[in-house]
């Protein structure tokens, strides 16, 4: 099959990550950039990556890369594109543009031009044309601008990949999958007996983990834009899902559930609705039973076992309204942490760096993150066991 150059993107500080991903794949001649990671592979590859990724957010086929000083010569190069090859008339489209440098300051009229030649060369070649769709596309386009060179590509995932299919339900400020994903692979959540997220919203770091655990790949829910691609093979894509299907831990109960990983994964979260939120998207994940979720306010917590993994998101400040709310807020944490989770490792994620450093205890590990736009901490804590605690919860 084909080899292709592929593009799999990714948040800041994923990109290592996303790397040893691609690696398990066995993709070839991986090379990281800045927020992606460069790959060669086939269809297969292609479907794979999709399916199996857990820290990236699409996956890219380049189809033609020029320069071009201005939207006029991107419109005729654009133009000469076989786009039937790729694609036909009857489908819908919608191009993602990104522009670094001053040729090409307004983003959506490059993507317009880019969209007219689209048009032009379908209904010069076939007398029809494709439609714009800004909510449910069939084909989706990624232009990537830098200075003058430009880059299209077909979006083979459509929907951002973070976008599983469990989390129907939110609550606020919920963390994006793909960061959480990366967050728990980043602190290496394979190395814990026990994964536990006292303040757990939606259940988003609980569910990424129990679907780790289980390998349960985090595409399997939903579709994905290569789908009515001229050259998609249905019996390929078949069979890898069914491979897939097949690797995952069997979650149903009886005789089958005891095969499964013996990591505990809990989570707990002092507002009900919230934990009511987290079941129900845990259900749609299909891991509901890999995982205990409770009705609980943190610092009423205590743990069952000696040692594990507890992370967290807790609230950056802009619901607590005063620093020195927010500020006595992580301080409790980190008191409640020094007091009843030694032997534990706490990982602490948050964009509030005033607050961390008030926290009250030294960090081992300092990780730099992005949360949308804010700039966020992972600092992991060594709760140092001392006297035995009395556990209970």
């Amino acid at each position: 099959m084909q080899q292709n150059t592929l593009i799999a993107k990714t948040l800041y500080g994923l990109e290592d990550i996303l790397s040893q991903e691609l690696k398990a794949l066995d993709a070839k001649h991986i090379q990281i950039r800045n927020r992606a990671v460069e790959f060669q592979g086939d269809n297969a590859m292609l479907y794979k990556a999709n399916l199996h990724l857990r820290t990236a957010l699409s996956v890219l086929k380049p189809i033609e890369k020029f320069y071009a000083h201005d939207p006029d010569r991107l419109y005729r190069r654009a133009k000469r594109i076989e786009w039937d090859s790729y694609f036909s008339p009857d489908k819908s489209i919608l191009i993602d543009c990104v522009s670094f440098g001053d040729s090409f300051p307004h983003t959506q009229f490059a993507a317009l031009r880019l969209k007219d030649a689209i048009v032009d060369y379908f209904r010069s070649k076939h007398s029809t044309r494709p439609s714009v769709d800004k909510n449910n596309p069939d084909i989706r386009l990624d232009l990537h601008i830098v200075d003058k060179q430009c880059r299209i590509s077909l979006n083979s995932s459509g929907q951002n990949l973070s976008k599983r299919g469990y989390r129907r339900e939110q609550t606020e400020a919920p963390i994006n999958e793909v960061l959480a994903a990366g967050l728990l692979l980043y602190a290496g959540l394979e190395n814990y007996p026990v994964i536990h997220d006292p303040m757990t919203g939606a259940g988003t770091f609980a569910i990424e983990a129990a679907m780790k655990s289980a390998n349960i790949p985090p595409g399997l829910y939903r579709h994905f834009s290569f789908e009515p691609w001229n050259d998609f093979d249905p019996e390929l894509w078949k069979n890898i899902k069914s491979d897939a299907i097949k690797n995952k831990q069997n979650l149903s109960g009886g005789a089958e559930r005891r095969r499964i990983s013996t990591v505990q994964i809990t989570g707990s979260d002092i507002d009900m609705q919230a934990i009511t939120a987290a079941m129900n998207n845990a259900e749609r994940a299909g891991v509901e039973n890999h995982l205990t979720l409770k009705n609980m306010d943190f610092f009423q917590s205590y743990p069952k076992s000696d040692t594990g993994m507890l992370i967290m998101n807790p609230p950056y400040g802009e619901r607590l309204n005063q620093d020195k709310h927010i500020t006595a807020f992580y301080k409790k944490i980190g008191d409640h942490l020094k007091q009843h989770y030694q032997g534990w490792d706490a990982w602490v994620f948050s964009s509030n760096l005033s607050a961390l450093k008030h926290f009250g205890l030294k960090p081992s590990v300092k990780a730099k993150f992005f949360n949308g736009p804010l700039e966020c901490r992972l600092h992991k804590y060594e709760m140092y066991s001392g006297s035995k605690k009395t556990t209970d919860s």
